[in-house]
């Protein structure tokens, strides 16, 4: 699991629960108005960006827990009858209710904290009939090899020798144990 697996992941189920989202994808971070603008025509659209992390915390295994801080940023226009702002504001609800414990079906991925919304209104944005909210949550990440993983294949012939007639050139030597009868 990358980082940049858990942001698909995230996308992915996204795009499923809110098919009518014209674009759900990974994007690089937070926005400035002219990104605003440039992708203002991809409205419906939710961007899922990881904004940073908190202190990496090793665990016994060998592994990683990594607190991941992730932003789904809402951005609608005005569309028919439906104001942006509204818009924006049901789709900004609709994460708030699915994200909480959520691991996006991905392995070593915890389940989401419940998460907050910010309404990021500006009222030069909202002039062009776009409305965007920033909906925000942190959610924990296992990472790195497990050093107890019990998925490794089983041998199926073990030998036992002793020091010093050990190593190759010494294979002869060598007794083969009984396992399991």
């Amino acid at each position: 699991m990358s980082l940049n697996d858990l942001l698909k992941a995230v996308c992915a189920e996204f795009k499923s629960h809110f098919p009518s989202l014209r674009t759900c994808e990974p994007h690089g971070g937070r926005f400035d108005l002219q990104e605003l603008k440039r992708i203002s025509t991809k409205a419906p659209a939710v961007f899922v960006a990881i904004l940073g992390t908190g202190k990496v915390k090793e665990v016994g295994s060998g592994e990683v827990d990594i607190p991941v801080s992730l932003a789904a940023f809402v951005v609608t226009k005005t569309e028919g009858k439906l104001p942006c702002a509204e818009s924006a504001l049901n789709v900004a609800e609709g994460l708030l209710t699915r994200i909480p414990g959520s691991n996006w079906a991905c392995d070593g991925v915890f389940g989401a904290d419940p998460a907050t919304a910010k309404n990021l209104y500006s009222g030069t944005i909202a002039s062009k009939g776009v409305a965007m909210w920033a909906v925000t949550w942190t959610q924990k990440v296992r990472m790195g090899e497990d050093a107890f993983r019990t998925d490794l294949p089983f041998p199926s012939e073990l030998y036992v020798g002793q020091s010093p007639n050990v190593g190759d050139g010494h294979e002869g030597d060598y007794m083969q144990v009984e396992v399991g009868a």
